[in-house]
């Protein structure tokens, strides 16, 4: 009985994202082929670089800063909207305390894209909050979709990215098996 509520539920969270995509495609005038192209590009944009300098943005309390001075490996990057994200996905990354669910304890940072007004958001002092008011969608963490993850190894080269949001956020903050 469990095994079959446990796949119904499974199966209900895979048809809800899948018809999030799709909608949401439609509503960009893209084709389900079109969309799951664009999908993987964002996946495998960057892959295997090292991220570089000169990408700066404003960090809560310094100031514009260069952020590949700011950032340790493994890391845990989240570029997200404030206006337009769900919260229990801020709410997991807030109590994580910095660092990954998992046993690398990856560090946690969030960019903040879209923020004109600096809207405050209440994460540890171990988590480093970066804005801009851009929209990034060009650039080393450039993409359509929000939110994304970064997960950088420990020489700060990206080995995964994932664009969007799964229906666990919890599953955002475990680093990848390499």
């Amino acid at each position: 009985m469990h095994r079959v509520l446990v796949r119904c539920c499974l199966g209900f969270l895979i048809s809800c994202v899948v018809i999030t995509g799709l909608s949401w495609a439609q509503s960009t005038g893209l084709s389900s082929g079109e969309f799951n192209e664009l999908v993987q590009r964002e996946k495998s944009a960057h892959l295997g670089e090292i991220l570089p300098e000169g990408i700066e943005l404003d960090m809560d309390g310094a100031g514009v800063v260069d952020i590949r001075q700011h950032l340790h490996g493994p890391l845990i990057v989240f570029k997200v909207n404030l206006d337009d994200i769900n919260r229990k996905l801020l709410d997991a990354i807030r109590a994580t305390g910095g660092h990954s669910l998992d046993d690398t304890k990856a560090r946690i940072a969030v960019i903040v894209v879209r923020n004109k007004t600096h809207t405050p958001v209440d994460f540890p002092e171990s988590i480093p909050v970066f804005r801009t008011e851009s929209d990034m969608e060009t650039g080393f963490f450039g993409g359509h979709f929000l939110p994304t993850s970064f997960y950088f190894d420990q020489d700060l080269k990206l080995i995964k990215r994932s664009p969007g949001m799964p229906p666990d956020p919890n599953e955002m903050l475990h680093f990848p098996v390499q």
